[in-house]
């Protein structure tokens, strides 16, 4: 079996493979990395032209050459497959398979692309009175309040009873996300409840205690979420934006 390092920066969406990295108990190295100060540090930015994290290194199943990958979800993919035997997954011929690839996928073509976008709005027009940040929050919330019917609908993971890459792809955005882009979750019950079933998972309380030692995830899990990242509340103060208005 070929080796693997996970590249983790802090605060990041690479939290989401350390955490599949523990709920498939694959052995594997994790490298962390302190953001400098918002950004990827030097020395992470240079491993692929993708600047970002997460980024693995380790070696091509069939022709034994190193490479390194970005980009969570295809992570997510490979590690699944190359070192999961696809456990986290479902087959084609599973019946849950449409729903699996729908919110696999759902998970950042939308969701977190709603989060960012609603935080982009507010930078570029602060206002309060900011009607096209107000459209994009609207969107934003249109979106939890469809993964929280569904989560009503399962009384348990996006797909159903099992557990899979789709949850490991959504949570991050719920979570430890919030710390880049503030969100009050009072209003999505499913949302909320869902959310202590991952904090029950042992696997994911192992790869918070590795990923980010000292942090308190478990407010991350809670309606009102984490604080804003420091570094970040910085440059909200130095533009003159409240960080408790990007929750609306």
């Amino acid at each position: 079996m070929s080796s693997l390092t996970v590249h983790h920066l802090h605060i990041s969406q690479s939290e989401r493979i350390v955490w599949l990295c523990e709920e498939l108990e694959i052995p594997y190295v994790l490298k962390t990395y302190r953001r400098s100060p918002i950004f990827a540090p030097a020395d992470l930015a240079a491993l692929t032209p993708q600047r970002s994290a997460p980024v693995i290194t380790t070696t091509n199943a069939v022709t034994g050459v190193e490479f390194n990958m970005s980009e969570s979800g295809a992570i997510a993919e490979y590690i699944n497959s190359i070192f999961g035997h696809n456990r986290l997954s479902l087959a084609p011929t599973h019946e849950n398979y449409p729903d699996y690839v729908f919110w696999f996928h759902f998970a950042s073509a939308s969701l977190a692309l709603a989060f960012f976008r609603k935080m982009n709005a507010a930078l570029l027009q602060p206002a309060a009175d900011n009607a096209f940040a107000k459209a994009i929050g609207a969107g934003l919330h249109k979106h939890l309040a469809a993964v929280d019917a569904r989560l009503a609908h399962t009384g348990a993971y996006l797909v159903g009873e099992h557990f899979t890459l789709a949850d490991i792809m959504t949570a991050w955005s719920l979570t430890t996300g919030r710390q880049w882009h503030p969100a009050d979750l009072s209003a999505y019950p499913a949302i909320l409840a869902y959310l202590q079933r991952i904090a029950a998972r042992e696997g994911y309380r192992r790869a918070m205690d590795k990923a980010e030692p000292g942090l308190d995830w478990r407010q991350a899990l809670t309606a009102q979420g984490p604080e804003v990242f420091p570094a970040y509340r910085q440059l909200l103060d130095q533009m003159g934006i409240d960080a408790a208005q990007l929750k609306n």
